[in-house]
């Protein structure tokens, strides 16, 4: 970040510790306070230096001059959506025709809405990023598992194995030891054998001393006779026991166990499998528009406070008369609402056949209701509070509105089926009828043979000529979201109510543009009705739940 000692005063060179953001400069200590008692400067709101340089750097490097030509910008080039200096205009320009003062560009910047969009925009990428991260997270945790799963299953077969080869092994080992004690058995025994004959052999020895000594010659003869026929015949059985067969154990290991510790060169195999993610972000590009001019400022007048009736107020719909006189549909209390600025502590109360939903002034002291709930409207002479008229529509009616002469009903068939845009005369006779889709399409505004519509469910607002045809529509859910009422003004600006986001907004005529005007701040809570008259130069907004707010247009 740049240190504040490279900002210096405009007027003395000094340490800057000041920023205006109206003149675009900086001030030392001493000239900020001249700024700020000058009568021409006093109302500037002066930024501390710190914090001015707490701005991006690319905001910081903005230059108030075009770079190109080194002239200061004049003109914005709405075709291009840049910002042009005279030479600009004649050199890169040529065949634009759609300019825009720059003051009236940049004056409403702070109030466009391309705060809201951006803001929701950088609030719904945050969102999308956390939800990445988190599928990311969960794949590492999913990993893990994984790692553990296959350790456990490489010890399995590993233990498989070995249970396997400890049987194998034990069985072989228990054929051997069966062997090796058969054959020594066998052995043994001969081992006995030779053992006796070996003692036989020692006793004849033994026996033929004590013949030399002690024995006749008689004795002697017949001795030696005997001993040699049984020497001969003892040899005999030793050379039969001579051939005897040499038992020698061998083993033969298993080819496949053989082939194994050849044939098997690894464990197994670790490899990765990816697939690509099916989940789609919700990211949308945010298409920048420079702030509308609206041609009016706003002034507050009043704000009405609605009494209760036996239910609490709900209202969808009002209107102000050429007289001042200010109407309220009380949709939930079934009645009409009179008001007037005259006697702000007074309201006159006219009682319903049914659930008004809106409501326009025709001719006179006539206006038109429309009870959704019985599938009409009602014509009513304001000053008598007579019904002058009762028309069955056949269908549930909603938002109304006239120009000079006609009358347009916003009529639903149902969910399923074809709905209409009704036109009558202000007698109640039925001229037109144009298909106009969507079921939650309930507010309208009518002049100029244009019937402009809020589509609540699909966040739209459109512009349908009265053969039908789609004139344009305006669908950006990060500026509209659940639209409401929706009324004109005398150069055909369209000012949409948002009952969502507590705020109005004024869409440009082309319905190419648009801006917020009113807000949170200024009184706006769930504000669902709204309505203009063009001679009185007057607003009306309406809260859902009672609380008018009524602005002059300037």
């Amino acid at each position: 970040m740049e240190s504040s000692k490279t900002q210096r005063c405009i007027l003395c060179d000094k340490q800057a510790t000041k920023w205006c953001p109206e003149c675009a400069n900086f001030l030392c200590k001493n000239y900020s306070r001249h700024h700020s008692y000058s009568s021409s400067t006093m109302r500037h709101e002066l930024v501390n230096i710190e914090n001015y340089l707490e701005l991006p750097k690319s905001v910081l490097s903005m230059k108030d001059v075009c770079i190109q030509h080194n002239n200061t910008y004049e003109l914005y080039c709405k075709i291009h959506q840049d910002l042009c200096c005279a030479s600009c205009v004649s050199d890169t320009h040529k065949k634009c025709l759609d300019f825009l003062p720059i003051n009236e560009v940049i004056q409403n910047a702070k109030i466009s809405v391309i705060f809201d969009k951006l803001e929701q925009n950088l609030s719904d990428t945050r969102k999308e990023i956390r939800l990445l991260r988190k599928k990311i997270y969960m794949n590492t945790i999913q990993i893990r598992n994984q790692k553990k799963q296959y350790l456990s299953k490489i010890l399995n077969i590993r233990k498989i194995i070995n249970e396997h080869l400890d049987r194998l092994q034990e069985d072989l080992q228990e054929i051997l030891y069966g062997i090796e004690t058969e054959v020594q058995t066998k052995l043994n025994k001969m081992l006995g054998e030779m053992t006796a004959k070996l003692e036989l052999f020692d006793q004849m020895r033994l026996d033929i001393t004590n013949i030399k000594l002690y024995a006749s010659d008689l004795q002697t003869f017949l001795g030696v006779k005997e001993m040699t026929e049984k020497a001969d015949q003892e040899n005999s059985t030793i050379e039969a026991m001579n051939n005897y067969e040499v038992v020698k154990l061998d083993i033969t290991i298993s080819d496949d166990l053989s082939s194994l510790v050849h044939s098997i060169s690894s464990f197994g195999e670790i490899f990765t499998h990816t697939e690509q993610s099916t989940e789609t972000l919700s990211l949308r590009s945010i298409d920048f528009q420079a702030p509308i001019e609206v041609p009016t400022t706003l002034t507050k007048k009043s704000t009405i406070h609605l009494p209760h009736g036996k239910h609490d107020v709900c209202v969808h719909g009002c209107e102000i008369l050429e007289d001042g006189l200010i109407l309220f549909a009380d949709f939930e209390n079934k009645r009409l609402i009179t008001y007037s600025e005259d006697d702000a502590d007074y309201f006159e109360f006219m009682n319903l056949p049914g659930k008004p939903f809106d409501l326009v002034h025709t001719k006179n002291d006539n206006i038109c209701v429309t009870l959704s709930d019985k599938k009409g409207m009602l014509f009513i002479n304001i000053s008598t509070k007579l019904i002058l008229n009762s028309v069955e529509v056949g269908h549930r009616c909603f938002g109304n509105a006239a120009d000079l002469q006609h009358l347009a009903i916003r009529a639903i068939h149902s969910i399923t089926s074809d709905h209409e845009i009704i036109f009558y005369n202000f007698d109640g006779k039925l001229i037109h009828r144009v298909k106009v889709p969507g079921h939650s399409v309930r507010q309208i505004c009518y002049s100029g043979n244009e019937v402009k519509c809020t589509e609540s469910e699909k966040n739209l607002v459109s512009c349908y000529p009265k053969d039908g045809n789609l004139s344009w529509a305006f669908n950006d859910e990060d500026i509209i979201r659940y639209p409401a009422g929706v009324a004109e003004d005398r150069n055909r600006f369209i000012y949409l109510v948002r009952q969502e986001t507590n705020n109005v907004i004024v869409i440009s005529p082309d319905g190419q543009y648009c801006k917020q005007i009113l807000s949170l701040k200024d009184g706006l809570d769930k504000p669902f009705a709204v309505c203009i008259n063009v001679s009185r130069n007057e607003l009306l907004v309406c809260n859902f739940s009672g609380k008018a707010i009524l602005f002059a247009l300037r």
